[in-house]
């Protein structure tokens, strides 16, 4: 892929494998994308199941609830909704 790209701007391709290695870098991009939708970070998310369904604001009122249910962390969304991570990096949560 980095041949390709490297090489597009030297003219020492045909057309056709241009539009490959174009077709090739959409084709790996997409895949990427799609992983990150389907959570491939092995980061788990869940709503929590014994939040008493109180107003959530303050960060780190629910991280109780979500260590009970082994969890790492809980973090309060949406008002009154807590979310449990597992495996998680900072930056996807």
């Amino acid at each position: 892929m980095a041949w390709c790209m490297k090489n597009i701007g030297k003219g020492q391709l045909g057309g056709n494998k241009v539009l490959i290695c174009l077709w090739a870098l959409w084709l790996v991009t997409l895949l990427v994308l799609s992983s990150e939708k389907m959570g491939s970070d092995a980061c788990d998310r869940q709503i929590s199941q014994t939040w008493p369904n109180t107003t959530c604001i303050v960060r780190g009122t629910c991280n109780k609830y979500c260590t009970r249910e082994n969890f790492d962390r809980g973090i309060c969304k949406e008002l009154n909704y807590c979310f449990c991570y597992r495996n998680c990096a900072i930056e996807s949560i």
